[in-house]
């Protein structure tokens, strides 16, 4: 039996952020928020056990430790407990959206797989394919 340890309402929203860690400062995407912690996508998430700054937009930079983190999602659990005033507000911020399981997705997956000098290396190859296509169907 599984036991969920969570003791307030989690809500699900996209909204970026900037985190600073012993990584460095970077940009993060918050999944879901709750008033005693968060879930975030990181391009380069911080080590379990550290505590980072999530500088929300329009509000001081607040400290949360980093309870777990599988790829790039990142859970972590605030210093001190939002206020109610305070969740509010940023869920204001940001666009509330279904949980993505409801939706018949696997969170896991939506996550962005290849990185960028991939993606483009794929298209590259593929613009090339197709004028060889036509290059070779034109001199046939």
């Amino acid at each position: 039996m599984s036991h969920d340890r969570r003791r307030s309402q989690r809500y699900h929203l996209r909204l970026g952020l900037r985190t600073s860690s012993s990584v460095g400062d970077s940009v993060a995407v918050v999944t879901n928020i709750s008033n005693g912690g968060l879930n975030l996508l990181c391009s380069e998430p911080p080590g379990v056990g550290e505590t980072i700054l999530v500088e929300f937009p329009d509000n001081p930079p607040m400290a949360a430790r980093v309870i777990w983190s599988d790829g790039r999602s990142t859970g972590c659990e605030f210093s001190y407990a939002l206020t109610d005033h305070q969740l509010s507000a940023i869920l204001e911020l940001g666009e509330e959206t279904e949980p993505l399981a409801l939706a018949g997705f696997d969170e896991a997956e939506t996550v962005e797989r290849w990185p960028g000098s991939v993606r483009i290396a794929l298209i590259l190859c593929l613009a090339a394919l197709g004028w060889i296509s036509i290059a070779w169907a034109i001199s046939s």
